[in-house]
C-alpha cells in the first residue's frame, strides 16, 4: 500500500473471538434466540453468558459481544484481551 497501511477498527465481535482465543484457548458461543419481533442472540464464555435484542440479527450479535466485552472488563481482564484504557473506566469507553 501506499504510504502505510491504514488501521482496520475491530468490531465487537472480532475483538471478543481474538482476545478469547488468546486468553482462554477457545472462541466465544453464539446462539440466536428468538427472531420476532427482534433478533435475540446469547453469547456464552467461559461461564460467563449475556443476551441483547435487536432489529438484525447482525447487531443483536454485535451487542452480545459488545456486553461480554463489558463483562470482561469488569473482572479486570481487559488488558489480556487487548481491550485499551489504562483503567476499567477507560476501557468501558472504549468498548
Amino acid at each position: 500500500m501506499f504510504g502505510g497501511q491504514v488501521p482496520i477498527a475491530k468490531t465487537p465481535v472480532m475483538a471478543l473471538d481474538e482476545g478469547s482465543r488468546r486468553v482462554y484457548g477457545v472462541a466465544p458461543e453464539y446462539q440466536l434466540i428468538c427472531e420476532v419481533p427482534n433478533f435475540g442472540f446469547t453469547c456464552q464464555l467461559s461461564g460467563n453468558s449475556v443476551t441483547c435484542k435487536a432489529k438484525t440479527k447482525k447487531a443483536a450479535k454485535h451487542l452480545a459481544a459488545r456486553a461480554m466485552l463489558h463483562e470482561i472488563i469488569k473482572k479486570g481482564r481487559h488488558i489480556e484481551f487487548g481491550i485499551p484504557g489504562a483503567t476499567k473506566e477507560e476501557a468501558h469507553q472504549a468498548v
